[in-house]
């Protein structure tokens, strides 16, 4: 999802910013126009930093702030420029203003979700920051969201604590098998069945890779 709404603010981003040297090419006044160039860039930055990062972190407040830009553009019309909104234009960044921030809700339904569900490891890491069970069962958690790096090293840290977690080598393996690196997650499937022989999803998994 976080891939989709960096490519659609990229998008928009593009057209405002394009949108916003309209004045320039003609005789029309510099407002409101003036006032993409900023929300145009902005939506560019973001668009681009989601796409490129978008493994890196669970949430990302991208889209609340372009939303707030965006309801500042839309307010200042309202109130300073009142005939351009009989203008139909002005729904050309109505309706994206509108997706903008359906997706903003969804990232805040998305982050509560997360939240929850590492709740119970975060208090059980709290609990006993030994718990490499804790800390593997949250990186799972973590990935299941997509957020890899972080779930990483929460098998990492699980690992350090004790060398022998073959189900966090095992869930290493699982997400590099997602990111398309099948030699390293074969290698990491292959260290955890060595340290525990009767660990069938780890065999099953390598002999996957395998038939590949």
């Amino acid at each position: 999802m976080r891939r989709i709404e960096g490519k659609f603010q990229l998008i928009i981003g593009i057209f405002f910013l394009a949108y916003s040297a309209y004045p320039f090419l003609t005789k029309a006044s510099l407002v409101p126009y003036i006032f993409f160039a900023p929300l145009g860039i902005w939506n560019i930055i973001d668009g681009i930093f989601q796409r490129k990062s978008h493994q890196n972190r669970v949430y990302h407040p991208g889209m609340w702030i372009a939303m707030v830009l965006w309801s500042m553009v839309i307010v200042y019309i309202y109130l300073f420029q009142p005939a351009y909104v009989k203008d139909p234009v002005f729904y050309i960044y109505i309706i994206p203003f509108v997706i903008i921030l359906a997706l903003a809700v969804y990232e805040q339904k998305r982050i509560r979700k997360y939240q929850k569900a590492i709740k119970p490891y975060e208090n059980a890491i709290k609990a006993n920051p030994k718990d490499t069970t804790a800390w593997n069962n949250k990186g799972a958690t973590i990935a299941k969201f997509k957020a890899y790096p972080a779930a990483i090293q929460c098998f990492n840290k699980a690992i350090e604590l004790n060398p022998k977690e073959a189900a966090a080598l095992y869930n290493i393996g699982v997400v590099l098998m997602e990111l398309g690196n099948l030699q390293e997650a074969l290698k990491y499937y292959n260290i955890a069945q060595d340290l525990d022989p009767g660990f069938k999803n780890a065999k099953k998994a390598g002999e996957m890779i395998l038939e590949l």
